[in-house]
C-alpha cells in the first residue's frame, strides 16, 4: 500500500491559514468586520481559539488578511481573464465565474474598511482602485470594438462590482430553500447575466426616462417659527447624516460623535434626539423602510407598465442614494427588525416582477434576479460622493439604460 506523501508543515500552515480566512470572511459578512468572534471562527473550522493565534495576532489582523485577500483574489481573476484570447465579453462572464463559483468564492465584502488602521485601510482601497480602473478599461475596450453598448465605463465597473459584492450577501436577506442556499452563488451568476449583461427589458431598445425627481417627491416645509416642525426637521437632518455615513464607511465605523461633527452640530444636540447608536440605527432603517415604501407606492400609481414602475423605483432610488441625506442602504448588521424589513421590501418588488412577467416586458423569469438587482444601491452614496462628472439624475438615468438594455450589444 503507497502512503500519501506528507504535506510540509508550512504547506499545511497556509491550507488552514486560508480556511480561517474563509470562515472568518462568512462570519464578517453576516455580522460586520467589527463584530468578529475568534472563538466562534476557531470553533467553525476545528480549532481552539489559542490555536488560531498561530495564524493571526488578533481580529484586526485577521480582519484585514479577509479584506486584502478578497481584494487581491479580485485582481487574480481579472488577470486570469485579461490573459485569455477571447473576447471582451467571454471575458466578462468567465470573471463573474471564477468570482462566484471559484476556489475563492467565499470573501469578505469590501464594506467596513474604515475600521481597519490608516496604513491598512489605503492599502485595501488601493488595491481595489487598481482593480476598478483594470475592470473600467476591460468594459471601454468592449465598447470601443462595439461589443458592448456605449455606456458610461466607470458606472458599468462599479455596478458590477457592486452586484458581485452583494452576491456574497443576498441571502442572508431572503428567506430560501435548501436547495437555492445551496447553489446561491450559481443564482448569482445567473442573475448578473440576466440584469448587468443582457438587461431586463425583453424589448433590448427600450429607452426609459423617468419625470420624477426624488428631492421634489420627500420635499419638505420647515416652519421656523414652529418649535415642533424645526425639531422634526433636526431629527431626519441627524438621521440622515447618520445614513450617509454609515454607507460610506460601514455602521461599525460610526459613532454619535461623527455624525455631530459631520452634521455640523454639537454631541449633547444628537444625545438629546437618540441616547445611544442602537436608537439612532433603528431610526434609520425606520425612515428608510419609509422612503421605500413611499417610494414603491408612487412608482406603483405611476404607470400601469410593470417594468415602467420597476425602472421607476430603481431610477428614485439611485436619486435617493446619492442624495445629501440618503436612506440607509440595509447593509448586514445584526438586526432581525431590518431583517424583516428587507424581506417585506423583497416581497413587494417580488410582485412587481411577477406583474411584468405576466405582460410580457422582462426577457428572464428568474425569481431571485430582482433580489440581486438590489446590490447596485450599494455603492451610490460613497462613490457619488468621491466624484461631480455626474448628477443626481444623470447617474440614475446611466444605471437604468444599463439595468433595462443590459451592456451587450444587440444583434
Amino acid at each position: 500500500m503507497t502512503e500519501a506523501p506528507i504535506t510540509p508543515l508550512s504547506e499545511k500552515r497556509v491550507v488552514m491559514r486560508n480556511r480561517v480566512i474563509r470562515a472568518a470572511a462568512t462570519q464578517m459578512n453576516e455580522q460586520g468586520a467589527t463584530s468578529i468572534n475568534l472563538g466562534r471562527v476557531a470553533k467553525s473550522i476545528g480549532l481552539t481559539r489559542n490555536a488560531l493565534y498561530y495564524y493571526f495576532k488578533n481580529g484586526h489582523d485577521l480582519v484585514y488578511a479577509c479584506y486584502l485577500e478578497a481584494a487581491q483574489a479580485f485582481s487574480t481573476d481579472l488577470d486570469f481573464v485579461l490573459a485569455e484570447n477571447s473576447c471582451v465579453l467571454d471575458k466578462l462572464r468567465k470573471f463573474v465565474e471564477l468570482t462566484l463559483l471559484g476556489a475563492n468564492a467565499e470573501r469578505a465584502v469590501l464594506s467596513d474598511i474604515s475600521s481597519l488602521p490608516e496604513q491598512q485601510r489605503r492599502d485595501i482601497f488601493e488595491l481595489n482602485q487598481r482593480n476598478f480602473m483594470t475592470l473600467t478599461s476591460m468594459i471601454k475596450e468592449g465598447i470601443d470594438k462595439r461589443e458592448l453598448r456605449d455606456v458610461n465605463p466607470e458606472i458599468a465597473a462599479k455596478l458590477l462590482q457592486s452586484l458581485l459584492s452583494w452576491s456574497q450577501l443576498w441571502y442572508l436577506w431572503v428567506p430560501l430553500d435548501e436547495q437555492d442556499m445551496a447553489q446561491r452563488y450559481e443564482i448569482s451568476v445567473k442573475a448578473i447575466e440576466n440584469v448587468f449583461l443582457n438587461g431586463v427589458s425583453s424589448n433590448k431598445e427600450v429607452a426609459f426616462e423617468c419625470p420624477f425627481q426624488f428631492k421634489s417627491i420627500f420635499s419638505r416645509e420647515v416652519d421656523m417659527f414652529d418649535s415642533a416642525s424645526v425639531q422634526k426637521e433636526k431629527y431626519f437632518q441627524i438621521v440622515g447624516t447618520a445614513s450617509w455615513l454609515f454607507n460610506c464607511r460601514g455602521i461599525d465605523a460610526i459613532s454619535l460623535e461623527d455624525v455631530a461633527t459631520h452634521l455640523g452640530t454639537t454631541k449633547g444636540t444628537v444625545y438629546r434626539y437618540f441616547s445611544d447608536k442602537p436608537s439612532l440605527i433603528t431610526a434609520c432603517i425606520e425612515q428608510a423602510l419609509d422612503q421605500f415604501e413611499r417610494i414603491i407606492q408612487f412608482s406603483e400609481k405611476s404607470s400601469d407598465c410593470s417594468l415602467e414602475v420597476y425602472l421607476t423605483v430603481t431610477h428614485l432610488n439611485c436619486q435617493a442614494q446619492a442624495s445629501k441625506w440618503p436612506p440607509l442602504f440595509f447593509q448586514v448588521f445584526n438586526s432581525d427588525y431590518a431583517s424583516r424589513v428587507n424581506q417585506n421590501l423583497s416581497m413587494r418588488i417580488h410582485d412587481i416582477r411577477l406583474n411584468a412577467v405576466k405582460q410580457g416586458s422582462l426577457n428572464h423569469t428568474e425569481k431571485h434576479s430582482f433580489n440581486i438587482v438590489a446590490g447596485i444601491f450599494q455603492w451610490i452614496t460613497s462613490w457619488h460622493h468621491s466624484q461631480t462628472a455626474f448628477t443626481n439624475i444623470e447617474l440614475a438615468d446611466q444605471i437604468c439604460k444599463i439595468v433595462s438594455r443590459g451592456i451587450v450589444c444587440s444583434k
